[in-house]
């Protein structure tokens, strides 16, 4: 894939979290959505447009995404523990689903229009 503007990586993210905050979806469910319906996130590293413009990988420290907005917003990557993303894949409740799915996308809103 050619390499991603901010831009274009936001817009990407935004279609999957827009998608998981309507739907409350299950990590599960979200991949065979993308798997049937969003062919263009399926090639993206960890189906997300910021992974795949900012996530590297380096023999010795594993992988890093030390330049990724997200992870500059929040302190910390996003399968750590707490993290928002983290947060969603690990929630029971359709409803809590959604909301994390809310603050992501508000997240990812604010990176992309500066707000």
């Amino acid at each position: 894939m050619e390499q991603l503007t901010k831009k274009e990586a936001i817009e990407l993210s935004l279609i999957k979290w827009e998608h998981n905050a309507e739907t409350g979806c299950t990590y599960e469910e979200m991949e065979e959505w993308i798997e049937k319906e969003r062919p263009e996130l399926k090639k993206l590293k960890n189906r997300c447009g910021l992974c795949e413009k900012y996530l590297k990988y380096d023999i010795k420290r594993g992988s890093t995404c030390s330049r990724c907005p997200l992870k500059k917003l929040w302190g910390h990557e996003c399968n750590d523990v707490g993290s928002s993303w983290s947060e969603w894949r690990r929630e029971p409740s359709t409803h809590y689903r959604k909301k994390w799915a809310e603050w992501i996308v508000e997240d990812l809103t604010k990176i992309l229009y500066g707000n």
